[in-house]
């Protein structure tokens, strides 16, 4: 019962962290005019027009930043709760769809809390700092509301960790392929792409897991055919260049355990110069010598997180822009790569914790409430610092929505109008294809299962 009522608890303050984020008042959701949320709101727009109209928003009468091509555009949400604009308004269907987000990483978390057998008490050490850090409450506060798809990284830890470790059931990389396709279609472009860079390398530090990863990605790939074929094809963007990852240690040391206001300047490089957010990866003022999967497995994990770490500092991640590869040439701001190790040594360290803990007095354990509550705190005045009323009060405002609607296709359409036309409905016949394979692949997997549990003599 006191589990229960320990868990109760940090599932509620979670949810208070993300309405009290985002929400300007009377669960109206952010301002429309604060930083990039007017353009959310126009994708809103345009999406609301699409569902209570029943019209596929190929086109638009305005370009939305860089295009017409509505569904070229790869980070828009093209998830069922889409559905909820026919009820909601955009600034509500913000919140409403952050909170489902924020259910589904709720599973996510009891899910790893079951395998690795975490109590409450180090459960929400994870649990806070993969899902209310300064990386992914500063981006959403901010108008990125993609990062909604950062909220489903736990299903890929209980993937990736799978693989690692040498009790992955078959179908573990069609699961995870699934994780990332839901990932994609929440619009979270770069988190997809931290997270495919992050397996390739994995692949390469660990020859004897890459079939499995190859084959998690290409899933993944099939799966969401109907958002990258166009937006690898048809979406052109001027401004993809590289920027910049963290400048120093300093700034990294600074970003990750002090709260930085919003209005605290841009930093930068050679290349260029970023906002606060962009460098925000907050974590609070947080053992080694303990296994924390299987055999020491997370050993496999230490090269990738290496590199994403490296690639998010200095100007080291230009080799992503060089390398002109699909998804991974466009994060132009590499301290984004960092989140992700950040949330498997979060990971790391809750198991390590609790195999510490149960063979450690009440003194131990009184201790590390304190500190749990000491991070909460840390948190809290982050959410605080970086909630979207005050943003509106030091941050300049921006021009609100203008009147973007879904527009009729051509009469007359132009080479380029029926390449997009083409890859739009290839990429949903690959989609939907490769969904009904994958559903028949774990079916015919939960069938042997059953049939080789009936098998064993009582």
């Amino acid at each position: 019962m006191r589990d229960r009522l320990a868990w109760a608890a940090v599932i509620l303050a979670g949810a208070v962290h993300w309405v009290v984020l985002l929400d300007q008042g009377g669960f109206q959701g952010p301002p429309v005019t604060l930083e990039d949320w007017p353009k959310e709101y126009r994708y809103l727009t345009v999406l609301q027009q699409a569902v209570r109209e029943g019209r596929v928003p190929y086109v638009l009468t305005e370009p939305i930043i860089f295009s017409r091509k509505f569904l070229a555009i790869p980070e828009t949400c093209l998830s069922p709760q889409v559905a909820l604009l026919a009820l909601l308004s955009p600034g509500t269907f913000v919140l409403a769809n952050t909170l489902l987000a924020y259910a589904a990483f709720v599973a996510g978390m009891l899910l790893l809390a079951r395998r690795y057998a975490l109590s409450p008490l180090t459960a929400a050490f994870l649990f806070l700092i993969a899902g209310t850090s300064g990386h992914v409450s500063a981006q959403m506060a901010v108008g990125h509301s993609m990062w909604t798809g950062f909220l489903l990284l736990p299903f890929v830890l209980l993937g990736v960790c799978a693989i690692v470790a040498d009790d992955a059931p078959r179908t573990t990389p069609l699961w995870l392929a699934l994780a990332l396709f839901a990932i994609l279609m929440q619009g979270a472009l770069h988190v997809f792409a931290a997270c495919v860079l992050f397996l390739l390398v994995l692949a390469a530090f660990n020859p004897s897991r890459a079939r499995a990863v190859v084959l998690a990605l290409l899933w993944a790939a099939a799966l969401g055919a109907v958002r990258l074929l166009p937006a690898v094809f048809v979406a052109r963007r001027r401004d993809t260049a590289f920027l910049t990852g963290f400048p120093s240690l300093r700034d990294l040391g600074r970003s990750l355990l002090t709260i930085l206001p919003a209005d605290a300047g841009q930093r930068g490089g050679f290349f260029g110069r970023v906002d606060p957010w962009e460098y925000d990866v907050y974590i609070g003022l947080a053992l080694r010598g303990i296994d924390a999967l299987p055999g020491g497995a997370e050993r496999r994990l230490y090269g990738p997180m290496a590199v994403l770490a490296i690639l998010s500092f200095g100007d080291a991640g230009v080799v992503l822009g060089l390398s002109h590869l699909p998804l991974l040439s466009a994060e132009r701001v590499t301290t984004r790569l960092l989140a992700l190790p950040i949330v498997f040594l979060a990971l790391l360290a809750a198991i390590r914790l609790e195999r510490a803990l149960r063979s450690a007095g009440h003194t131990a354990r009184a201790l590390a409430a304190v500190g749990l509550l000491g991070l909460a705190l840390g948190l809290a005045a982050h959410t605080w610092s970086w909630r979207v009323t005050a943003l509106s009060e030091r941050l300049p405002q921006r021009r609100p929505v203008i009147d973007v609607r879904i527009a009729d296709l051509p009469s007359e359409p132009t080479d380029a109008d029926r390449l997009y036309l083409l890859l739009v409905h290839a990429g949903l016949a690959v989609s939907t294809a490769s969904a009904i394979a994958l559903a028949l692949r774990l079916r015919r997997a939960s069938q042997r299962g059953r049939t080789a549990e009936a098998a064993i003599p009582n």
